[in-house]
């Protein structure tokens, strides 16, 4: 009982010095920080970077009229080919007329805009959307 004591009153006087808490607030700053980064460390040797291909869009006309989104569901469709894959964009409209474009959030597809871009095509406007 007596080692219990001592090392309570090691403890208590060790923790009011203020340079062994700011020792120790150290200790632990560098000790999240290198568990935080060894890891993102370690993965990264004897891995090369790699670019996924995404699959072409293009889709037969049966597979085309199951999907969610029709590759023909807004006109001037065409793939524009990425380093990281392609991207469906639509663009429509005068070609002399005003440019806009059209850039959706990330849980709406680029149909929600859909009417939106027709309404500014029938004023005038060329409109183009990603498919993001």
């Amino acid at each position: 009982m007596t080692w219990h004591r001592h090392a309570t009153d090691f403890l208590s006087e060790s923790l009011s010095s203020p340079r062994t808490q700011t020792a120790l607030v150290a200790v632990a700053g560098a000790s999240f920080t290198l568990a935080f980064l060894l890891p993102s460390l370690l993965s990264r040797r004897g891995h090369e970077s790699r670019v996924l291909q995404c699959p072409s869009p293009a889709l037969s006309h049966e597979h085309d009229s199951e999907h969610p989104l029709p590759s023909d569901v807004l006109p001037g469709a065409r793939d524009v080919a990425t380093p990281y894959g392609s991207i469906r964009v639509y663009e429509w409209g005068p070609e002399d007329g005003q440019k806009v474009l059209f850039v959706h959030g990330i849980t709406t597809p680029c149909i929600a805009l859909g009417g939106v871009a027709h309404a500014l095509v029938d004023r005038g406007f060329r409109v183009m959307l990603f498919d993001l």
